[in-house]
């Protein structure tokens, strides 16, 4: 029997900020469902960058960054088979007012790393991943200072999708002469809050606090898996509030 070639698509970094743009100008919209309040409030956040670390799977160099070095979970050279080739790291320490939006940083970290914006997914280690600081500004409509509308959010992403087997097949799809291009979908595979109190976030008899409380595990192990000290996670977790104290 004939094998079946399944082409897995490829992006590039510049396709990731690209779909951050808008959001970085005017803010995410998120529908919740708020205590005293008839209608839906649309909440809107301004991402940030908090977290970078870029391997790639081959040493990469440009006319402006140093040759990508080989580094393993304690800093030291080791051999590619572990986390790859570092290229870039990030770490933010600004307080969240006195941060530009993800975008802007991209921009500006570019001037150095050119490759935030050349690189693609077939040149990243399956190790590198990005950390996005998800800030509240305000709602729609205004609903005043509400305490519940105040929560922060840090998300974990792989840089590297890990797109299934069937992916070609998928182009099937959409034969009524709509468009056939895909999304590529990076979800978090963590995740931590701040201020994240109330009903808006977590409901009375559910598993809402549970799955917090597992997102952040996710988070703390994958850091320190990697020995890396992320400051915003640390700060989240030292004035961590659910709905109780701890």
């Amino acid at each position: 029997a004939e094998a079946k070639v399944v082409r897995r698509p490829r992006i590039a970094l510049s396709d990731l900020w690209d779909a951050y743009e808008e959001w970085s100008c005017y803010g995410l919209g998120v529908a919740l469902s708020v205590e005293n309040i008839g209608h839906k409030v649309i909440q809107y956040y301004v991402p940030s960058l908090s977290a970078m670390q870029i391997f790639t799977i081959k040493p990469f160099a440009d006319d402006s960054s140093p040759r990508s070095s080989e580094i393993g979970r304690d800093g030291t050279e080791t051999g590619s088979d572990d986390l790859g080739y570092k290229y870039c790291q990030f770490n933010e320490i600004m307080q969240p007012y006195e941060r530009g939006p993800l975008n802007h940083t991209i921009s500006e970290l570019a001037k150095q790393y050119s490759g935030l914006y050349t690189l693609t997914s077939s040149d990243l280690s399956p190790k590198s991943w990005i950390s996005v600081q998800w800030h509240p500004v305000y709602p729609v409509p205004s609903v005043g200072s509400r305490k519940d509308l105040s929560a922060s959010f840090l998300t974990y992403h792989y840089l590297k999708p890990n797109f299934p087997e069937a992916y070609g097949e998928a182009e099937k799809v959409n034969e009524q002469g709509v468009s056939s291009t895909r999304e590529v979908v990076l979800r978090p595979f963590a995740a931590a809050t701040y201020k994240a109190f109330g009903n808006v976030w977590i409901m009375p008899g559910t598993s809402d606090h549970m799955n917090i409380w597992a997102h952040e595990c996710d988070a703390a192990w994958w850091l320190k898996e990697r020995d890396f000290y992320h400051s915003d996670y640390s700060f989240f977790m030292s004035r961590k509030y659910n709905g109780m104290r701890r």
